[in-house]
């Protein structure tokens, strides 16, 4: 086997049942496709140019031995792949739990978690102000939480259980990333730069990143889609009023 394309392997391995699936009957996540990607852009612009500057300064970095070598914008192709492939992955399963689950927490309990959960991490990212991967994870997570307080929209509610759900696999994938099982690590994190607290090989950050990865994606798609569900009701209502008339 070629060890330069474990990476790109890894990538398609978490994309392709997903993309497969994604034309389930009752889950019809094909649908969602065009609200999925006007929700990535603007998540996955910020995140390429934290990980392009924490790669420059070598809060982490990518093993030649398993990357093809192909770069673009400063990062591995298969780093940027990485953005697309898990918040896709990830937010079709939350799509899949909704469609076949009725799982959700109450509005105040939601509420409690998330205020709870944001002053913590924002708590945190002071404590640990001079590691830079532990600052900006923390503080970044801690404000989506908190100003999603501030929403209407309160996808928390559901996302919680899709997020320990998805914990699991999660952790299988980037322990592969941070070097369980294999020599090496195709990632590897400066300790100087985060608490050098894993689980495994994975550093205890890496929960909290990959909560940043789809949260927002999918509060940003059920803000778009409540806004269209609620257009559409108003125009069938003047449309029946005008026939009234």
């Amino acid at each position: 086997m070629n060890w330069h394309y474990l990476y790109l392997i890894i990538n398609a391995a978490v994309i392709l049942p997903p993309l497969l699936l994604s034309f389930d009957k009752k889950v019809a996540f094909f649908k969602h496709w065009k609200t999925f990607f006007f929700a990535l852009l603007p998540v996955i612009i910020p995140f390429l140019i934290w990980d392009a500057n924490f790669f420059a300064n070598g809060v982490w970095g990518f093993n030649e031995e398993y990357i093809t070598g192909v770069y673009f914008f400063g990062l591995p192709i298969e780093e940027i792949l990485f953005f697309l492939t898990i918040p896709y992955s990830c937010v079709f399963t939350h799509y899949c739990i909704k469609a076949y689950t009725n799982w959700s927490l109450n509005i105040k309990l939601s509420r409690i978690l998330k205020l709870m959960i944001g002053l913590t991490l924002l708590s945190l990212s002071i404590i640990f102000s001079d590691k830079s991967y532990t600052l900006i994870v923390c503080l970044s997570l801690a404000l989506v939480l908190l100003l999603s307080l501030t929403m209407k929209v309160d996808a928390f509610r559901t996302i919680i259980f899709s997020y320990i759900i998805l914990c699991l696999p999660f952790a299988l994938t980037n322990g592969i990333l941070t070097g369980t099982g294999i020599d090496g690590e195709i990632v590897w994190y400066n300790n100087e730069e985060n608490l050098g607290l894993r689980l495994l090989t994975i550093p205890v950050e890496d929960f909290a990143y990959f909560m940043l990865l789809f949260y927002p994606v999918i509060l940003i798609m059920e803000i778009f889609e409540t806004k269209k569900a609620s257009n559409t009701l108003k125009i069938n209502r003047l449309n029946l009023s005008s026939k009234n008339i």
